[in-house]
């Protein structure tokens, strides 16, 4: 076989499961943009749940990803998230999406003992806080585990605290 064409077929080999990734998550973006726009209206809820102006809109995006994703497996959950949907969408007159923010966080206020809010909640905060874009927002530098832990990784640093 030609040097040449070994080495074109590894690169495209290699790049297939990236492309397979993002097909798969372009899928499940897709799938949301049935009205109500699924995704667009989680991702604005986890921005309203956990504000990082720095943090940009593709990790709240794909933190409603990751949650529309688990929900396709759970009959429940999906039914859940479904109502919760509905209910933001009908809080506001028109698009909640489109409601100021003002008005989001008074309708996210009025649904929080809701089970739609507890699930979207949990599964929002775990798939935003394992964003390693949102780490670096906040200053978090990841596990020190691979690295030998805390220990001699500054775990005593803190310069916040008054000298004794």
């Amino acid at each position: 076989m030609v040097p040449d064409m070994d080495m074109a077929r590894r690169r495209v080999l290699l790049g297939l499961p990236w492309l397979v990734g993002l097909a798969l998550a372009a899928k499940h973006l897709w799938a949301a943009e049935s009205p109500p726009d699924r995704a667009r209206l989680l991702s604005i809820l986890a921005r309203r749940l956990f504000p990082h102006r720095a943090v940009s809109d593709r990790a709240y995006l794909a933190a409603a990803a990751a949650l529309l994703a688990h929900a396709e497996k759970s009959a429940p959950l999906s039914a859940t998230i479904e109502d919760g949907v509905r209910s933001l969408q009908q809080a506001s007159p028109g698009d909640w999406t489109a409601a100021s923010e003002q008005q989001q966080l008074a309708d996210i206020k009025r649904i929080e003992s809701s089970a739609f809010f507890a699930a979207a909640y949990q599964h929002l905060l775990t798939s935003i806080y394992r964003d390693p874009e949102v780490w670096r927002v906040i200053g978090y530098e990841g596990s020190s585990v691979e690295h030998g832990g805390y220990l001699e990784r500054g775990f005593d640093d803190i310069d916040w605290l008054p000298k004794e």
